[in-house]
């Protein structure tokens, strides 16, 4: 009988194919997760270093309830983040 010698370049670039094909199969998965998990709430964090406090947080949160429609509850992909930052 014949013994076949391994080459190890054909074994690394096998490693390297399984181990792209690996990540690609896992960053799709966390995509699709990504995209049916639900909002839970809304957070509103005010960065303003000079205290001025022009706007406050129930400001914010009653302009969203006003203009935007519910929030709460919707899969991520369907809350359109552009119109909201344009209300706020």
């Amino acid at each position: 009988m014949r013994k076949r010698k391994i080459n190890i370049s054909h074994l690394r670039k096998l490693l390297w194919i399984c181990a792209i094909l690996s990540f690609s199969v896992l960053l799709g998965f966390t995509s699709k997760k990504q995209t049916i998990r639900e909002s839970k709430g809304v957070r509103i964090q005010i960065k303003d270093d000079n205290q001025n406090f022009f706007l406050e947080e129930g400001d914010i949160k009653e302009l969203l309830n006003s203009k935007a429609r519910k929030m709460v509850g919707k899969p991520m992909n369907d809350i359109n983040i552009a119109l909201l930052e344009k209300i706020v």
